[in-house]
């Protein structure tokens, strides 16, 4: 065998290990297309009025309502995905509920956030495009606050770390467990 045959051969291999790479690449693409579909199904979403129409609906008493939000809460938005643990709610309070609200949340710098990932929000239209973690403008339009999120599972209690978003100019609250 020459010095040019095994360099032909050595190409052969390279080529292949290529193609091989990008058969692989392209075989998990197809996967994760495949099962995206299951995890979406795994996505639930609610809309309420009030306050008292989450509480109608169970949603408290199913986790999906946090202990701070208030009685005023109006416009309430509530997303979760039950294999990821994931959850994502919005609602308008009314101003004077603010410190009550506040007071089992821990303030904290937007350094210290755990955005949701703009894949994660894709099926929320309704998530803000400024609360996806890159960087942006947020300065002063948020006071970001970390929440110790108690959940009740058969096999004992769980705590979550989660963040809420305070938008006091429109008394709007985000909350999301990534």
């Amino acid at each position: 065998m020459t010095g040019r045959d095994t360099a032909k051969i050595l190409v052969a291999i390279g080529v292949g290990c290529v193609g091989g790479v990008a058969c692989v690449i392209g075989g998990l693409w197809l996967l994760g297309a495949a099962i995206d579909p299951i995890f979406q199904d795994l996505d639930m979403h609610a809309s309420y009025a009030n306050y008292e129409e989450a509480i109608a609906d169970g949603a408290k008493t199913r986790g999906w309502i946090p202990d701070f939000v208030p009685e005023s809460a109006t416009n309430l938005r509530e997303s979760h995905n039950l294999d990821l643990n994931t959850q994502w709610l919005t609602f308008q309070y009314d101003a004077d509920d603010l410190s009550t609200m506040l007071e089992t949340c821990d303030s904290i710098s937007r350094d210290e956030v755990d955005f949701p990932s703009r894949g994660a929000t894709r099926l929320r239209p309704w998530w803000p495009g400024d609360l996806l973690g890159w960087p942006n403008d947020t300065a002063g339009k948020y006071g970001f606050y970390a929440y110790d999120y108690t959940t009740h599972y058969s096999s004992g209690p769980e705590t979550d770390r989660c963040f809420l978003a305070i938008d006091e100019a429109t008394s709007t609250a985000w909350f999301w467990r990534p």
